[in-house]
């Protein structure tokens, strides 16, 4: 027998069930469809609660358990099948004041010690199920969003086993394309192309595994991948070993990568070089090792040479092709003009200028493409060169195919504004695009046009002739050099005023992009990976320190490489302020 009060046969949820039902005894959770001691069932005079009448004495002093009635007053003894296994000498509940449990709010009424805990047995098991299900979700959850090997597996088949590396060859130059493990990735190409600092559209590189020194800045590699879709991102690096072809190494890069949710084909690309034409590479074989995670994943060679091979000219010209753009060449040409240059139509084409009366030499190329839906960006660069090899200038052309265009020309010039600048002698344009020749013209300045007609017969003159019966005094000789010092001084200051180009940070409010700032004549031009823009100078409404700000009210702000905050605001003005 227990210390506390004495419990009937019954117990657990069953009997908590059944007393919200007034069906079990409040003292002693008992059935009160059975009458374990034989004396009957009594009930409250004023609510109809019910007990065993042992179990009622209980409650005399402590009051009704459903309605609080003190002391308890009862009603006539009911009778009840006696249970067959009590006996009239079953031991009778001891008569103690039942332990005090405040009411419940607003009702009166009260919960026995033991009802109160069969409700916390209830609960707590509820909330154990309830627990036990959260974990399972979430340990689901958690396997489901761990980064795994893709594999396409079959219904009631074994997995597949994460691939391993593809071992390269044995020869250490030969290209090579492997796979990445750990992303269940295969290396699709590995291929290369021509660029600036500031890479243009994808649309327009030129892709070849053979450069041209001369017309050659940037080389940048391009990886391309094949992988099953993700349901993350995963991120990685990539590390680029460049060297010659003999293992010497010239430059490492790393760079960091990833692959989004849903790509199944990404690439990447890095360049090494330098801005400046011919500067980066040297003739020669070289190769790009990429490596990640230390694995060797792809490696190709490529080629820089001094001249290109196969070139056929007709007539002293060079008509090429850009197999990337579709593009063909279908005309190289040169004119003589003045600055601004002479508008389309108006130009005298030829091949034999006069020293005496030739300031800049333009060159013009045509292409005829199928015509793109938008504007493709193509760098051409122009390398003039004289006929004992020296390069007089190399200059870049930023140009575009617009949407529609299916063909158009291109021009770019050099020279002085004052007559004199060329020496006489033969003279070559070579045109580069992606590091190749596309066009090739050549032309000749002579000092005294007239002297041979036949000779010259190509030769039209722009100006009148000269007039050969008043004597003019013999012009003081200049040296080559000292012509080119002042003609470059001579087209720093036409560029200045004219065409300004500068590589510069346009600022954000946070951070900041790289790009071209092209100040012409007219506008103000910016071109970055992240955006471009173009403001003509009677939309800007003043300037701003080092930028502007324009008719819509938005600053712009430019750090220009090699130039303090003061010397950026002075070059602002003097554009500004130029008409």
């Amino acid at each position: 027998m227990s210390t506390g009060r004495s419990r009937c046969d019954c117990g657990g949820i069953r009997r908590m069930l059944i007393a919200m039902q007034q069906t079990i005894c409040p003292n002693q959770d008992g059935l009160l469809s059975h009458d374990p001691y034989g004396e009957g069932i009594v009930s409250c005079a004023r609510c109809g609660c019910r007990y065993h009448t042992p179990c009622a004495r209980v409650w005399e002093a402590r009051g009704c358990a459903k309605c609080g009635n003190r002391p308890l007053q009862l009603r006539e003894t009911e009778r009840v099948a006696v249970d067959s296994t009590a006996t009239n000498n079953r031991p009778r509940p001891p008569v103690r004041p039942a332990p005090v449990v405040p009411p419940i709010a607003q009702t009166g009424r009260t919960l026995t010690f033991r009802g109160r805990k069969n409700l916390q047995s209830l609960l707590m098991w509820a909330g154990g199920i309830l627990i036990a299900w959260v974990l399972v979700q979430w340990i689901g959850g958690l396997q489901h969003s761990q980064p795994t090997q893709m594999t396409s597996n079959v219904t009631g088949s074994a997995p597949t086993p994460a691939p391993t590396p593809v071992q390269p060859p044995a020869d250490q130059n030969a290209v090579f394309l492997g796979n990445i493990p750990s992303l269940n990735a295969q290396v699709t190409a590995l291929r290369f192309f021509e660029s600036g600092v500031n890479v243009l559209a994808r649309e327009s590189w030129i892709y070849a595994d053979r450069f041209i020194q001369h017309g050659t800045r940037y080389i940048n590699w391009e990886l391309s991948l094949q992988n099953q879709p993700l349901d993350h991102r995963i991120t990685f690096e990539i590390e680029a070993v460049w060297s010659t072809i003999n293992g010497q190494i010239i430059n490492k890069l790393k760079q960091d990568a990833y692959i989004d949710p849903g790509a199944i084909s990404p690439y990447y690309y890095r360049g090494w070089g330098s801005e400046n034409p011919g500067q980066a590479f040297a003739p020669g074989m070289y190769k790009v090792e990429l490596f990640v995670e230390g694995n060797l994943i792809a490696r190709a060679p490529f080629e820089v040479v001094e001249t290109p091979s196969g070139v056929m000219e007709t007539d002293g010209k060079y008509l090429g092709s850009i197999p990337n753009l579709r593009a063909q060449v279908t005309s190289i040409r040169v004119f003589e003009s003045g600055s601004p240059m002479v508008a389309y139509g108006s130009r005298v084409y030829a091949n034999a200028f006069s020293q005496n009366s030739t300031r800049y030499i333009y060159w013009e190329l045509g292409l005829r493409q199928p015509a793109p839906d938008h504007r493709l960006p193509v760098d051409i660069i122009a390398v003039w060169t004289r006929a004992n090899g020296v390069i007089v200038v190399r200059r870049l052309d930023s140009a575009y195919i617009d949407s529609g265009w299916s063909s158009e020309y291109h021009n770019d010039g050099w020279g002085s504004e004052t007559p004199g600048y060329w020496t006489p002698g033969d003279y070559k344009v070579d045109l580069y695009i992606g590091g190749g020749l596309v066009g090739r013209v050549r032309f000749e300045i002579i000092s005294n046009p007239t002297r041979d007609a036949d000779t010259y017969r190509e030769y039209v003159s722009p100006t009148p002739q000269r007039d050969t019966s008043r004597v003019e005094p013999e012009k003081p000789i200049v040296s080559e050099e000292q012509q080119i010092r002042q003609a470059n001084e001579y087209v720093r200051q036409m560029q200045e005023k004219y065409g300004q180009k500068f590589t510069v940070h346009h600022k954000h409010i946070f951070g900041h992009c790289r790009g071209t700032l092209h100040l012409t004549k007219d506008a103000l031009e910016f071109h970055s990976r992240e955006h471009s823009l173009q403001i003509k100078k009677s939309d800007v409404e003043r300037l701003d320190g080092d930028g502007i700000i324009d008719n819509k009210h938005k600053a712009w702000h430019f750090q220009i490489a090699g130039k303090t905050s003061d010397e950026a605001k002075q070059l602002f003005q003097s554009w500004y302020q130029d008409n």
